[in-house]
């Protein structure tokens, strides 16, 4: 009979047991939380991203998702540990001693082994731990889903900033081209006697300030590049066409749709009540700590005799009751510790409820809002295009003052720039509330200019 047999223990339930405990279950692991990062991933050279294929790059390359998969894994290989306390423990062990036999317990002699223990009971203390583990990691998880959309808002955000700044500069470049082109006939007039010297100069004055404007927002417009590039790739530059932009944006729901299927579905509310499940489970373990717990254990032991001058087998099997009983108010302090750890939950869970409820309202109000007075600032535009016109012409024929002009030229220039700044404003709204309510697009719009 060999030594594994003569324990009690036959080979194929040992073998089992090992190969269960030393198992890692990593495609389980990946299926819950993800591929990898394809950090290095980089869109085509001299190709534009869509908003979707931005927002998806972004996705992929951030380390914020990195970091909020590890710790999922984290969270994943607490609950596989736990998990493993409830199977069979099996341990070897070898010692050596050398001295005389008899003074001392049989611990100390020369021999080696096997120790199998199995906790049997202990009135749900570990299963609450694994509640409580698994909750965590489900929160984990899902803490995963909430970096992503974070990171698709700020990509979205960066890409609108990208398009609007374009708009503005090429506002500031048909200013710069009205004035330009006035400037051409100042010689002219100034020997025609049309104009002054001091209108001559505030010509090329506003020619200067709209060079300087313009060049203010390529400076803006280059940093935004910069942090389009830093989120999803160096080679990146998003396609124009606001329109194509808008239809992507569009939410499929209705406003108090909005609010209810974002409360019901948003990873952060998701997270929030995990984290509640898991104090819950605390507070079981916490009541569950004075409890006994009862084990068995088993040695089978090949040890040296000096007596005999012989090696001799031994075991022994033994059960094992343990129940804490005084603590000096420590297990009081821990349940105490675990209720409140769970109203602290609660409260944090009706906090996100009542931030989440409020940004999507505001959102919602505000992109009609925006939506509305960009209308209305177009509108405006196309008034004051046709009175610069009229001006102009009445400046060149000598019927109206250059201040006249300049008045008007400034009013449109206004214009144009509130026009734009509320067009996207809308439009950021508008993607905050696709972040929100998780309606992002998923597919390249057809409309989108190239």
């Amino acid at each position: 009979m060999t030594f594994v047999e003569w324990l009690g223990v036959p080979c194929a339930l040992l073998c089992a047991v090992v190969g269960t405990l030393s198992a890692s279950p990593l495609a389980a692991q990946d299926d819950a939380i993800g591929p990898p990062s394809p950090f290095g991933e980089q869109p085509a050279p001299g190709a534009c991203l869509t908003l979707p294929e931005a927002l998806a790059l972004a996705q992929q390359r951030g380390p914020e998702v990195s970091a909020a998969r590890a710790n999922a894994s984290i969270a994943q290989a607490r609950l596989r540990q736990e998990r493993g306390t409830a199977f069979p423990q099996v341990s070897a062990y070898a010692r050596a001693a050398e001295g005389d036999s008899g003074l001392v317990d049989g611990r100390t002699n020369t021999q080696t082994g096997l120790v199998l223990s199995q906790r049997l009971f202990d009135f749900g203390q570990s299963a609450a731990r694994r509640r409580a583990l698994g909750a965590r990691s489900q929160a984990a998880m899902l803490e995963t889903r909430e970096a992503a959309l974070d990171l698709q808002g700020d990509a979205g955000l960066a890409f609108l900033g990208i398009l609007e700044l374009t708009e503005l500069v090429a506002a500031a470049e048909r200013r710069e081209e009205r004035f330009r082109t006035l400037a051409e006939g100042l010689p002219r007039r100034l020997e025609a006697g049309l104009i002054t010297i001091a209108t001559a100069s505030s010509i090329r004055a506003e020619i200067a300030s709209a060079r300087a404007d313009r060049v203010e927002r390529e400076a803006s417009l280059g940093s935004a590049r910069i942090r389009f590039a830093s989120l999803v790739g160096d080679m990146a530059e998003p396609c124009s066409g606001q329109m194509a932009v808008g239809v992507a944006l569009i939410s499929p729901f209705a406003a108090e749709e909005s609010v209810a299927h974002a409360i019901d579905t948003a990873p952060g509310m998701l997270a929030a009540d995990a984290r509640i499940d898991a104090a819950r489970a605390d507070v079981d373990v916490a009541r569950r700590i004075q409890r006994p717990e009862i084990s068995v254990q088993a040695v089978g032991a090949y040890q040296y005799d000096r007596l005999f001058d012989r090696w001799t087998t031994a075991r022994r099997v033994g059960l094992d009751v343990s129940m804490p009983l005084f603590g000096g108010g420590s297990y009081g302090g821990e349940r105490d510790e675990a209720l409140a750890r769970l109203a602290g939950a609660r409260a944090e869970a009706d906090r996100e409820r009542r931030d989440l409820a409020e940004q999507l309202r505001a959102s919602l109000a505000r992109a009609d809002a925006f939506a509305a007075l960009a209308d209305a600032r177009e509108d405006e535009v196309g008034a004051l295009a046709a009175e610069v016109a009229a001006v102009r012409r009445q400046f060149d024929e000598g019927l109206r003052p250059y201040q006249e002009y300049e008045l008007a030229e400034a009013a449109l220039a206004g214009a144009e720039a509130e026009a734009i700044r509320a067009q996207y404003r809308a439009l950021r709204e508008r993607l905050t509330i696709a972040v929100l309510t998780q309606a992002i697009p998923l597919s390249v719009s057809e409309d989108t200019e190239r």
